[in-house]
């Protein structure tokens, strides 16, 4: 049964993914203190954010449904857009780093020329997944989310007890303003789960279906990886300083030796488990823009959308410089709009008194009912609205003028 654990497990591989391989470079860059705030911060988004979506949407089953009932046709499209854009990147994120790791532990294991056949791996890979990526229903993602949710502790781990006991690197620098903006789209990205939140709150045993519910599977999700993130992060960052590279696990395929390289594949084996997951949404997504959803949709239809994505993401991966570049562009352009600025929109107009949908009556009246006792929530929710608009304006100009300057 889909339950708080199953959802937990969903919220947290959502998560969970590439991103934690920037976490080192991101506290050498913004500094300990800094970062850790950023992490904080954002965890503490996710909460609200996954609460005040599940209240705004409480009889829908997508996202995307939610924001044309209470903002309209047009903003559903903006939104679709935008999570088909971030978890499409984070596809191609997972399939880039996969098909890095692979090449680098295969040339380490004496297979000449192993980066030659790096779009080769990648397309071996898309294949052995296609079948996992066409379900219909979120919970047939939960296998696969789990097992790489298992292998990423334990590598997590292994990666803090290395760093730990390999001494202090050089000392990292102090951080700026510049750097604290470019570290916001890598902070939001590191918890944006927001897609996520329908497909599992949907799925719920209907006894257990409350927006408490994913309140609390969001806090699980969203408390395990600040600490995950901040150990692997501030172990890893110790150690190797200012060497420290914008994936750790370069850092420790120099040291050449077997057991990293061991790290390294089975980090490339949770990058694929992870595909499955974050291509749902945009399927999904990538449905509603064309064809006003995929609830009924045969079975044939949901394969062609998911090899289509899946080739976007083949594309991507193969002309990105680099992990970071994605990262950074997904999150500042996409994963502080879905998970910051939007969830709050959308519960601060579905509270109001202008909706008067028959449908939305009961939920806009149990709101009131829950809002007005406590107006502080409003003001919170229209401050980090408006400071996720500030801060995801300023960190997309800044990352679109890195970009284009590497």
């Amino acid at each position: 049964m889909f339950g708080l654990l199953a959802a937990a497990v969903s919220l947290l591989r959502g998560m969970l993914g590439v991103g934690i391989l920037s976490m080192p470079y991101m506290f050498t860059r913004c500094g300990s203190v800094c970062a850790f705030i950023l992490l904080g911060v954002f965890a503490c988004n996710a909460c609200i954010m996954s609460t005040a979506l599940a209240f705004a949407g409480k009889e829908v089953t997508s996202y995307e449904e939610t924001v044309r009932k209470v903002l309209g046709q047009r903003t559903e499209r903006f939104l679709a857009a935008n999570i088909l854009l971030a978890n499409t990147g984070s596809c191609a994120a997972l399939l880039d780093v996969a098909g890095n790791l692979t090449c680098g532990a295969l040339e380490f294991w004496n297979l000449r020329n192993a980066w030659s056949y790096r779009g080769a791996i990648i397309v071996a890979y898309c294949l052995a997944i296609f079948p996992m990526t066409a379900t219909a229903k979120f919970r047939g993602t939960l296998a696969p989310s789990l097992i790489s949710l298992l292998l990423a502790v334990a590598i997590s781990v292994s990666i803090a007890v290395i760093s730990i006991h390999g001494g202090q690197g050089p000392e990292t620098g102090h951080s700026t303003f510049s750097s604290v903006l470019q570290s916001l789209p890598l902070s939001c990205y590191a918890f944006s789960a927001m897609s996520q939140v329908f497909p599992t709150y949907s799925e719920f045993p209907q006894e257990q279906r409350r927006p408490k519910s994913i309140a609390r599977a969001a806090a699980i999700a969203a408390c395990v990886a600040f600490m995950l993130y901040g150990v692997v992060g501030f172990s890893a960052a110790r150690h190797f300083g200012n060497s420290t590279k914008s994936d750790i696990l370069e850092n420790f395929e120099a040291s050449r030796t077997s057991f990293a390289y061991c790290i390294v594949f089975s980090f490339s084996v949770i990058c694929l488990l992870g595909v499955p997951l974050n291509l749902f949404p945009a399927r999904r997504s990538l449905n509603f823009l064309v064809a006003g959803g995929d609830d009924g949709m045969e079975p044939k239809y949901l394969m062609a959308g998911s090899a289509v994505l899946l080739v976007a993401a083949c594309a991507i991966a193969a002309f990105a410089r680099s992990i970071l570049v994605i990262l950074d562009i997904v999150g500042s352009a996409s994963a502080i709009a879905v998970d910051t600025v939007l969830p709050g929109i959308l519960f601060l107009k579905a509270s109001s008194s202008q909706i008067v949908s028959p449908l939305d009556e009961e939920v806009r009246t149990s709101l009131i009912q829950q809002v007005n006792p406590l107006c502080w929530q409003r003001w919170i929710l229209m401050c980090m609205v408006l400071a996720g608009v500030v801060a995801g304006s300023a960190s997309f100009v800044h990352t679109v003028s890195l970009a284009a300057s590497r």
